[in-house]
């Protein structure tokens, strides 16, 4: 499974932040080189990891008063 195809709508969202956490399931996977260019020219960090872990990254960025945007999948998630 690959991580692609971010609607233009969910643009406005990201463009707010200056961290984007993105919750991959029960495993990290490979994201897609488009979006990765996107949101990088856009000055914004990518956080891929687990989506356990992307919410507890995601708390604590948004505590410490952090611009930060998440995308989670379900943890059931596996392929």
């Amino acid at each position: 499974m690959h991580i692609h195809n971010v609607e233009t709508s969910d643009y406005i969202l990201l463009l707010l932040s200056e961290i984007f956490v993105l919750g991959c399931g029960r495993f990290t996977v490979p994201i897609d080189p488009e979006l990765m260019r996107f949101i990088r020219s856009n000055g914004m960090k990518l956080e891929a990891i687990d989506s356990r872990n992307a919410a507890s990254t995601f708390n604590i960025l948004n505590e410490e008063g952090r611009m930060v945007a998440a995308a989670l999948l379900p943890y059931r998630v596996q392929e």
